[in-house]
């Protein structure tokens, strides 16, 4: 028994470790929705969107820039982020807000 048992615990060992690297290889990436509104409404306007990951440091890196746009969709690994939202060429509002794993989520920042 012992000389089945020992091969057995060695394929489930490997395969528990290979688990792990495939997960911190391909972190999981969550949808998000990214929607500009003017009176409660999708804007249907041209907005610039700027979409930064904030580091532990607090500063800010550069994950996206969209341009004309009112709404998009972007994969986002887990963590904390800020959209920026540019109107008329004026109008800009920040929005921080946090990724989290297995939820999908939608963002409106209003404009107005």
């Amino acid at each position: 028994m012992s000389t089945l048992f020992k091969p057995l615990v060695m394929a489930l060992m490997i395969s528990a470790v290979s688990l792990v690297s495939f997960t911190q290889a391909n972190p999981v990436e969550e949808k998000v929705n990214l929607i500009a509104t003017i009176a409660n409404q999708p804007a249907f306007k041209p907005v610039t969107w700027e979409v930064y990951r904030i580091d532990r440091d607090g500063k800010d890196k550069l994950l996206k820039k969209e341009q004309n746009r009112h709404a998009f969709t972007l994969g986002m690994q887990p963590g904390v982020y800020a959209a920026v939202a540019t109107y008329d060429n004026q109008k800009k509002r920040r929005y921080e807000f946090t990724v989290k794993a297995n939820t999908p989520r939608d963002l409106f920042v209003p404009i107005d």
